[in-house]
């Protein structure tokens, strides 16, 4: 590890994964595990990883989780660093926060498949939805078929959202 370079991007960086910045942010959180609300949810007959943002006004997909005639062919421009407009679609989603249609900007590489930010009728990040499971027809089938989708984090940390999954069921 450099002189001067902290364990936090320097472990990231030996996982493969890519250090964006650098400074004292890589030691703010110290020893303790981030609590990011992230769950289980279904689009598209698939199941999908939804991280619940309660600091954005939009919703983020995957691209390629996006069927062709979900897009609408409209670009939408995303208040972020770079202010580039993304194409949007609508879909339909069941997750613990929020399940129905809705309007999401695509985006290539995002860090989960859904993020979803304070939408009309999203739930608050505290109070998921217990048996949105319930709602599920098909999610025996979900499970069965789609058991590796999720898992290929690469950064910030790998996760086993599936697995996890599986057990409470």
């Amino acid at each position: 590890m450099p002189q001067g370079e902290s364990p936090k991007a320097h472990q990231a960086e030996s996982e493969g994964g890519q250090v964006v910045a650098r400074g004292d942010a890589d030691n703010l959180a110290g020893d303790i595990e981030p609590k990011m609300p992230v769950a289980c949810g279904e689009m598209s007959g698939r199941l999908v990883s939804v991280l619940r943002d309660s600091g954005s006004t939009t919703v983020l997909v995957r691209r390629s989780l996006v069927r062709q005639q979900d897009l609408t062919g409209n670009m939408a421009v995303i208040i972020m660093a770079d202010s580039t407009g993304r194409p949007e679609a609508i879909l339909e989603v069941q997750t613990p926060y929020y399940s129905g249609k809705l309007k999401a900007r695509c985006m290539e590489d995002p860090l989960y498949d859904i993020i979803l930010g304070n939408i009309p009728g999203a739930r608050r990040v505290e109070e998921p939805d217990p048996n949105w499971r319930s709602k599920l027809k098909h999610l025996d089938l979900l499970l069965g078929r789609e058991k590796l989708h999720i898992g290929s984090f690469s950064w910030p940390q790998k996760h086993n959202l599936i697995e996890n999954f599986n057990k409470k069921i």
